[in-house]
């Protein structure tokens, strides 16, 4: 057994390792991870996932430049820039959902 394996089973360690729910959600997006990733592991990697090709033209009809390597949180804060938009909040409301946060 190794080290890192008897530090993760205890109590303390259970508390900091991503939920099933989370492992999952990473294996859905393609994202990397193993038995040990913590939660703030999949924030991290949650929040790293490039824009989509629908989120690059929504911003666009915004009117908002957009570049190669932007993250679907970067797109939000832009997004939230511009609220005057129909579509904006709409938009927000499916991201907090999908990304289970408030979105701040």
């Amino acid at each position: 057994m190794t080290e890192w394996k008897r530090l993760a089973e205890l109590p303390s360690g259970k508390s900091v390792l991503a939920t099933p729910a989370q492992r999952q959600m990473l294996a859905n997006h393609g994202l990397p991870f193993d038995e040990f990733t913590t939660k703030y592991q999949v924030s991290k990697l949650i929040k790293s996932r490039p824009c989509t090709d629908r989120q690059r033209s929504f911003m666009d009809d915004l009117g908002i430049v957009n570049f190669d390597g932007m993250t679907e949180s970067a797109q939000a804060h832009y997004v939230r820039k511009h609220p005057e938009h129909p579509q904006s909040e709409r938009f927000l409301r499916e991201f907090k959902t999908r990304n289970g946060s408030n979105g701040e």
